[in-house]
């Protein structure tokens, strides 16, 4: 739990997943189609996430909450937002508002949804997204 705390603290984007019911905490690295240089990147500014520290207590909340019961997933802090993917259709988006956004899942009771839905209710508007037709 001290390098997710670390991760969150410094608003780096991470990932959990587990080997032998051990958890291991590693660096977000996203997906590429491309294989892109240093030297390629060179020019480019890496912005740096300041998180709000009303974000920074709900995700470590959360991030507590799913370690405990074992589940894998993603931490993606996005400007001044957070979003936890459990999937790619499956996931938490917080923004620094208050407003939150739930997407993959169709009521509050599904797994992993239902042990942190308390966490999401008590901290803002929530929000079911829909899926698009």
């Amino acid at each position: 739990m001290n390098t997710v705390e670390s991760f969150i603290l410094e608003g780096k984007s991470f990932e959990v997943s587990y080997s032998n019911d051990v958890p291991m905490v590693q660096s977000y690295k996203g997906v590429s189609k491309t294989i892109v240089s240093k030297d390629e990147l060179k020019g480019f500014k890496k912005s740096k996430s300041k998180v709000d520290p009303k974000l920074v207590k709900i995700v470590r909340e959360i991030c507590k909450v799913l370690m405990d019961n074992k589940i894998s997933f993603k931490v993606i802090f996005i400007k001044k937002d957070v979003e936890i993917r459990f999937d790619l259709d499956h996931y938490v988006h917080i923004y620094e508002d208050g407003r939150i956004s739930i997407a993959g899942f169709s009521s509050d009771g599904e797994r992993p949804l239902s042990l942190i839905y308390s966490i999401l209710d008590s901290a803002g508007e929530v929000r079911f997204l829909r899926p698009l037709r």
